[in-house]
């Protein structure tokens, strides 16, 4: 069921229970309302839930009366709950207007995602204040900038205030801020597959941000950018998706994969199949379905349902202190193994094989290289 609440604070301390429905009964019809009190004093906390009949009409008061200074005294903007700060993209473009993906259109271009292939915040209306991931990569696959089609050492450059939780400790291979394809030497082959055959790739997370992701190669011998790289995106067999736990146990799913709005045209992307499990949905369209302070506090801290039917909830979690399921959360008990098919016309040699993590839930691309052999 779509989320019909609506959660605001900021509300003048006396206004009451009758006075907050007559100034929101004009968006709908509503179901239930609370303002909540302290449980000592009894004075309102400025802090109320609203349950709409459908979610159309929560989404509209929502459009309506965020960041407006209510009435009957009040001197501050009332809100949903406040952006994520610590979450770079939420709510807000991380690169400036006219800096895309090498190749793309210029200026960038907006979210191009078909909702179902979402990974986060399912309960927002697409384009609405709440749809606070609508400028982070996953929302237009393939067309944000990267740095190196290989990954950079660390995610950032050593002197870059930004990057998240960014650390890395220098290696004989790298230090913070190197690029993938200029310092890592060549390595033997991973693998070695035929034109025109279908191949079995995994990949695994240590952090689960939502979104997708992509598989491409280019010949070893090439410039090695990301243009390159996007000339020859590797097409999904999309009926083959499956989870494969570390004991060995596989259980194919019926993956979701999309070809529209991406980059380049038409190529086919992969929609991350673990759900996403928040500590909390602030600043989301559906905060009361998870409050925080951490991902056990909701039903609908979990991002999407769970792909496996032994995914109950978040319990119990790992041990190591990640907050993950049997197929959920920061997944580290397996990996997600996909189906790809090598171009029939890639000439027989020496190749890379790169692949492009777009996250939904912060302004993040993942990437990493494997050196592989084509033969005829």
């Amino acid at each position: 069921m779509a989320n019909t609440n609506v959660y605001s604070n900021n509300l003048p301390l006396h206004l009451t229970k009758t006075e907050l429905e007559e100034c929101l009964q004009k968006y709908g019809t509503i179901v239930s309302s609370r303002v909540l009190k302290n449980n000592q004093s009894g004075v309102s906390r400025g802090v109320c839930f609203v349950r709409f009949s459908t979610h159309e009409e929560a989404a509209a008061a929502i459009e309506a009366v965020n960041n407006t200074i209510p009435p009957a005294g009040g001197t501050a903007p009332i809100t949903g709950t406040a952006p994520h700060a610590d979450k770079a993209g939420f709510r807000t473009r991380y690169c400036n207007a006219s800096f895309n993906s090498a190749g793309a259109p210029v200026p960038m271009i907006n979210a191009t995602l078909p909702k179902v292939a979402w990974t986060m915040n399912m309960a927002a209306v697409e384009g609405s204040v709440n749809d606070s991931y609508k400028f982070n990569p996953w929302r237009a696959p393939g067309y944000a900038p990267v740095v190196d089609p290989c990954g950079q050492a660390g995610g950032k450059y050593k002197q870059t205030p930004m990057g998240g939780d960014s650390a890395y400790y220098t290696t004989k291979y790298a230090t913070m801020g190197d690029l993938g394809t200029q310092v890592l030497p060549e390595g033997p082959s991973m693998a070695t597959w035929k034109a025109g055959s279908s191949v079995q790739v995994t990949w695994g997370m240590r952090y689960n941000h939502g979104g997708g992701y992509q598989y491409r190669i280019a010949p070893l011998s090439s410039d090695l950018t990301e243009k390159t790289f996007q000339k020859m995106p590797l097409e999904f067999d999309i009926t083959k998706q499956v989870l494969v736990w570390n004991n060995g146990t596989r259980f194919p799913i019926e993956g979701i994969f999309v070809s529209e709005g991406t980059w380049p045209l038409g190529s086919t992307w992969a929609r991350n199949p673990i759900p996403r499990v928040n500590d909390d949905n602030k600043g989301l369209a559906d905060f009361a379905g998870c409050p925080g302070p951490d991902g056990k506090s909701g039903k609908r801290c979990i991002q999407f349902p769970a792909p496996c039917p032994q995914d109950v909830g978040r319990y119990p979690w790992s041990e190591d202190g990640s907050g993950q399921g049997a197929c959920s959360g920061d997944w580290t008990a397996g990996v997600i193994e996909d189906t790809v098919i090598v171009p029939l016309n890639a000439a027989p040699g020496k190749y890379l094989l790169s692949w492009r993590w777009d996250a939904e839930e912060t302004a993040q691309v993942w990437q990493n290289c494997a050196d592989i052999t084509i033969t005829a």
